[in-house]
């Protein structure tokens, strides 16, 4: 076609833009991979009973909708996605960058706070009557599950 029709741009320029395309979206799969491997850790550990509602994480639903929130106490929860990546043989994203992953902008599910300590990114909630630092996140409520991140989970 290029020797029938003008383009504004060369074959070269095409496939550059083709292989940069490419690369940006690899890095969002990944990224969305690791961010769902952390739910699938926190959904695994709850399932066997080391990771408790009301000292991990809280959830809390609007009323008469099926929109909730959960709140994760993410220092708590890190090391239950280090060692479900140890165990499952997945890519382990260090500390602050599967927090930094959680809590970017890029995220739909995240929802941030205003604590100055934690870059205006964390809330402070009660846990057990003590006030704690956490990560809220949007959820919706789904036939017994909860979907985040369109992933479907059961916490």
């Amino acid at each position: 076609m290029k020797d029938v029709l003008p383009f504004p741009y060369s074959y070269n320029e095409l496939i550059d833009k083709i292989v940069e395309y490419t690369e940006t979206q690899s890095e969002i799969l990944n990224e969305i991979q690791d961010i769902s491997v952390f739910w699938q850790a926190m959904e695994y550990f709850k399932s066997k009973g080391e990771i408790h509602e009301g000292n991990h994480y809280l959830k809390e639903i609007e009323h008469g909708t099926n929109i909730g929130f959960i709140y994760i106490r993410y220092n708590l929860l890190y090391p239950f996605y280090l060692r479900y990546c140890k165990d499952n043989s997945y890519n382990i994203v260090d500390k602050t960058s599967l927090r930094e992953l959680l809590t970017s902008n890029g995220n739909p599910a995240f929802l941030a706070g205003t604590q100055k300590s934690r870059k205006g990114k964390a809330v402070i909630k009660a846990f057990d009557g003590a006030s704690k630092s956490t990560y809220r996140f949007k959820y919706f409520y789904e036939n017994g599950y909860i979907k985040i991140n369109d992933l479907k989970i059961d916490l």
